[in-house]
């Protein structure tokens, strides 16, 4: 956006100002409503390390700018089991497309039909995408693992946390409840109650009340109330640039303006 110059004569100092706030006023709520899309429904531009706890790193498809760090993570069976690294994968075959987890206790994991996806079998599956910079998260999409050879509808229910990490190695070791305690995350179930072989979009905006910021987000399986075993693709990640920083930009423009009107003032007496 082209800033509007204004003369520093004391007569225009008023009218600048009124111009400045409509440049930067009016817009603001367009600014901060600006989204950013991370999709998973394409290989990722790159994968860092190899075996348990690689990292996918996916761009923004609004600017290639805005980094997405992609790491899997499950929950092992054991009754004291704590939260460990798992490898993720891009799998597009057929409708079945996104990133999925195979962790250690699955057997074959990468090429079994039905253990491919985020599931509960074997553990519990996680994805954690962290962002380069705080985001506002307003939703994300996840996708039915249908299978392949026999396609059909599947369980799609969701658990996922928002909040701030300071890197994705806060997860080894943690149990559930490190995740809202010591970590400080909030947690949200979307439980849907019904088979689907479309896609699921999951409103977090809606389902926190308001907005949510962070630069994380842990997306799982939720306990599925009929029994059955949820299992899903992560399609996509939409977020928005933060507010903040629109208003910092303001109070910046402000400072100048007020500045050149004083040192106007100094001028003409």
């Amino acid at each position: 956006m082209k800033m509007r110059s204004c003369s520093i004569q004391k007569s225009a100092v008023t009218l600048c100002l009124l111009s400045i706030l409509t440049v930067f006023v009016a817009p603001t709520s367009i600014a901060a409503t600006i989204s950013y899309s991370f999709d998973f429904s394409v290989p990722p531009a790159a994968e860092v390390g190899s075996g348990a706890g690689n990292e996918l790193q996916y761009y923004d498809t609004e600017t290639s700018t805005k980094l997405a760090r992609v790491t899997s993570w499950y929950l092992g069976t054991a009754p004291d089991a704590t939260i460990d690294e798992a490898t993720g994968h891009f799998l597009s075959s057929g409708t079945n497309i996104g990133v999925g987890v195979c962790n250690p206790e699955e057997a074959n994991c990468l090429t079994k039909e039905n253990q491919r996806g985020i599931t509960e079998t074997a553990g519990t599956d996680w994805l954690l995408i962290m962002f380069d910079e705080t985001m506002n998260i307003s939703e994300f999409v996840i996708t039915p693992d249908t299978g392949d050879k026999k396609p059909k509808a599947q369980w799609a229910d969701v658990t996922f946390y928002t909040g701030f990490l300071d890197s994705s190695a806060d997860l080894l070791g943690a149990s559930y409840g490190d995740l809202t305690s010591s970590l400080g995350l909030t947690d949200f179930s979307v439980l849907n109650g019904a088979k689907t072989d479309t896609d699921v979009t999951v409103d977090v905006t809606t389902l926190a009340g308001g907005d949510i910021w962070g630069n994380a987000i842990l997306i799982g399986p939720a306990d599925n109330p009929l029994g059955g075993s949820d299992r899903f693709l992560l399609n996509n990640v939409s977020t928005v640039v933060p507010i903040p920083a629109a208003a910092w930009l303001l109070l910046s423009a402000l400072s100048v303006l007020f500045g050149q009107k004083k040192l106007s003032d100094r001028k003409s007496d």
